[in-house]
């Protein structure tokens, strides 16, 4: 007993002695994780992620007015994609094609259709809203089954449609017809006879990228000569990873915001351009099918690139000097049609 005693007395003295040398150790810290962004939920024309999918929802493309004298334009800075091209007497137009419309404003102010303008809307299946047109626009309109509404000589729809009593005093009859996505949401959205979603098996497909290395030249000042007349300057912002667009020697600003418009991807296409055999108003036969030739530029670089269009109703397509399908950055883009590569200038400065 005595002996049992003593080794209970010595094992429970151990045990004191162990746990008086044990100190509390902090505890680690959880490690940080990165927070991982889900990209089930995208907007199609710009890869960025939404809360809601309104993929199925067809954009809507708008013809802007692009005189110095209507400017400022009203709602494009929030436009996914703006293309500029050139039209008759040197000057130039864009259609703005918007994902999702709402809380846009104000829009315009809304110019007339030429075919090619008419081309690029549907490239995204898009409803097409314009003041006016050629009448091959309009013969094209009705052949291929547009769903448009005209600001003009439309009948359904026109109360979308107000002149702005100021731009009318200050800019002129002709540069002050405007919309806004609330017209449209209360007007357009309502009919129940047009089609307003996209058709089964539609998609959109661009690739997008979030950490897109071009590994160009550098290109942080670029200016586009679309026209002999009418050129478009792009510098490159670091802070904001977005080129700054510049037009008529002054910031390129949306008159809903008084801000500067920018770019996340900047896309410049050559093509085929030449004036109409016969027209008396000089208007432009503008090849939006087929191939050419270009330059992407994102982040401060610029690589040559191709591109390709099989028909009016297919989306445009861009590839990599190699071939290789051509990834965006995520973001909006703003696109130069333009006669020529050569028209396209870059420094690193």
């Amino acid at each position: 007993m005595k002996l049992h005693k003593l080794l209970c007395l010595v094992l429970a003295l151990c045990l004191v002695l162990c746990a008086c040398g044990k100190k509390d150790e902090p505890e680690a810290p959880p490690e940080e994780k990165e927070e991982e962004i889900s990209y089930d939920i995208v907007n199609p024309l710009t890869g960025e992620v939404l809360e809601e999918d309104i993929s199925e929802n067809r954009p809507f493309a708008f013809v802007i007015n692009n005189l110095k004298a209507a400017t400022p334009q009203c709602g494009i800075s929030k436009a996914d994609i703006i293309y500029e091209v050139p039209v008759e007497g040197g000057i130039t137009r864009m259609v703005a094609i918007f994902q999702d419309i709402s809380d846009v404003g104000a829009i315009g102010s809304i110019r007339s259709a030429r075919p090619y303008l008419v081309d690029i809307a549907l490239a995204y299946d898009s409803v097409f809203i314009h003041a006016g047109g050629s009448d091959q626009a309009y013969t094209d309109m009705k052949n291929k089954d547009v769903l448009h509404f005209d600001g003009v000589n439309g009948s359904r729809g026109t109360d979308i449609f107000y002149r702005d009593a100021e731009r009318r005093q200050t800019a002129g009859y002709e540069h002050s017809l405007f919309t806004s996505s609330d017209l449209i949401e209360e007007i357009i959205y309502p009919m129940d006879d047009i089609r307003l979603t996209h058709e089964d098996g539609y998609k959109f497909d661009q690739t997008y990228e979030t950490d897109l290395d071009l590994q160009g030249e550098a290109a942080n000042s670029i200016i586009a000569q679309i026209t002999s007349s009418k050129s478009t300057s792009f510098e490159y912002d670091a802070e904001s990873q977005t080129y700054k667009i510049f037009e008529y020697d002054k910031e390129y600003t949306d008159g809903n915001t008084d801000q500067q418009v920018s770019a996340k991807n900047v896309i410049f296409i050559s093509t085929d351009i030449s004036r109409v055999s016969g027209d008396s108003a000089g208007r432009l036969s503008v090849r939006t099918t087929g191939e050419g030739t270009g330059y992407f530029a994102y982040n401060g670089e610029i690589i040559p690139i191709k591109w390709s269009r099989d028909s009016y109703s297919d989306q445009f397509e861009y590839f990599t000097q190699d071939g290789s399908p051509l990834a965006l950055g995520r973001g909006n883009a703003y696109v130069c049609v333009m006669y020529s590569d050569d028209d396209v200038s870059y420094s690193a400065e």
